[in-house]
Order: C-alpha cells, then structure tokens, then sequence
C-alpha cells in the first residue's frame, strides 16, 4: 500500500470517527438534531449534574464545528477532484497536497476535541462511566459492529 493509499485511508478514518461520535441518530437528520437528541439522552440517562451538562454541551460544539469545517473543506475538495477529472491526465501531487491539507486540518482540531472529550468524561462517576460503554457497546452492535465503515446494509 502506497504512502497516498494510508493517507486518503487515514484521512478518511478520522472523518468517519468524527461523523460516528456525532452521528447517534438515522442518518436523514441534521448533525444538530442528532446531537440535540443525544445530549437529551445522555443526560437523562447517566443522571448529568449541571456541571457535567455544560462540558458535555461544550465537547459537542467543538464536535459539531469540526464537522461543519470537514463537510466544507470536503465541499471544496470535491469540486476541484471532479474538475481535476475532467483532465487529461490526473494531478497526484494537487491530490496529495490536498489530502495533506485535510489530515493537517484534523490533526489541528482533534486535540480540543480530546481536550473538551476528556474534560467531559473525567467529570463522570464509575456507574456513569459503565453506562455510558453499555451504550456505546449496543450501539456499535446496532450499527453492524463497525464493518462496512458505517454504512447500514
């Protein structure tokens, strides 16, 4: 596998891993819908202190902000990949820069991410802690054990 092949794979991991986190919910609703509704669940669910709510509020703005600026720099990507198409001959290295351009622009969002996830999580008490990978674990079984990238099929 060459070097481009693992970047566009790695690239497209971290994406999928950002959609999935904020992705609770069917996939024809809006990212800000199925966040809505998994804060409500969550709260609810693990019984949140008001402290615990505002991390949590906190960790999916961060969550749902890198989302927007993925799908917009996917936006961008996609139009100059299909005018790159339309060439006689195909730009690896423009196609390189930009898969480096989107990896450079994950690395530089994911550790606020991790920062406001950790920050949420170490908040938690030992039972909310088992709750919530009891959630997590049924979810990745509902949603076809992770195979298929997250597609439903």
């Amino acid at each position: 596998m060459n070097r481009f092949t693992r970047l566009v794979i790695i690239g497209s991991g971290a994406v999928l891993i950002i959609g999935s986190i904020t992705a609770c919910s069917h996939k024809y609703r809006e990212p800000e819908y199925r966040a809505t509704k998994m804060l409500e669940w969550v709260a609810d669910d693990l019984e949140l202190n008001d402290v615990q709510k505002d991390k949590l509020t906190k960790l999916s703005e961060k969550m749902l902000q890198s989302r927007k600026n993925m799908r917009e720099q996917f936006s961008r990507s996609k139009d100059e990949i299909n005018q790159m198409l339309s060439q006689p001959t195909l730009d690896q290295k423009k196609i390189l820069a930009m898969v480096r351009t989107h990896t450079q622009s994950m690395n530089e969002q994911a550790p606020d991410i991790i920062a406001a996830m950790a920050d949420f999580y170490n908040t938690l008490s030992s039972e909310q802690r088992v709750k919530l990978r009891e959630h997590m674990d049924k979810m990745h079984k509902r949603h076809g054990g992770g195979h298929h990238y997250g597609h439903h099929g």
